[in-house]
């Protein structure tokens, strides 16, 4: 039987070992980027702005990437209307 700690694999190039697949992304994302490459990444704000790896990755990313935008959005930006909903 697997432990959640099973599910983490820590990549040599990652900053930060997380079962976090936004973080992983995010750091993936930097990983495939070639010099002086561009990307640009929606993430929920709670992804980059909370303790642990979500931390780390955030300092690191700062360090290494030359970051153009941090914006915070109104957390229901990102939500799908449903059926019969008026917006």
């Amino acid at each position: 039987m697997s432990t959640p700690n099973a599910l983490v694999q820590k990549l040599w190039n990652y900053w930060a070992s997380t079962s976090n697949k936004q973080l992983n992304f995010l750091q993936h994302i930097f990983t495939i980027l070639k010099q002086h490459g561009r990307a640009a990444v929606v993430l929920p704000d709670n992804v980059l702005f909370e303790g642990g790896a979500g931390e780390t990755v955030r300092r690191e990313f700062l360090k290494q990437a030359d970051v153009h935008t941090f914006a915070l959005a109104n957390r229901y930006l990102l939500r799908t209307r449903r059926k019969g909903q008026r917006s």
